[in-house]
């Protein structure tokens, strides 16, 4: 009975840090989405300013 509830205990940590893993990755991609518009604004306002400049 000892090493059953070792092993649950050893499960339930092992959980947890796969639902922190998990927000993590979550954040992570929110970021790369939020990053990836930026790249995307950033560009079409370089294209914009050449124009401008460039005549």
């Amino acid at each position: 009975m000892e090493g059953l509830n070792a092993k649950k205990a050893e499960l339930k940590g092992l959980e947890d840090r796969l639902a922190e893993l998990n927000a993590k990755l979550k954040e992570m991609q929110e970021k790369k989405k939020h990053l990836e518009h930026e790249v995307d604004m950033c560009g079409k306002k370089l294209d914009r300013a050449t124009k401008l400049i460039g005549g």
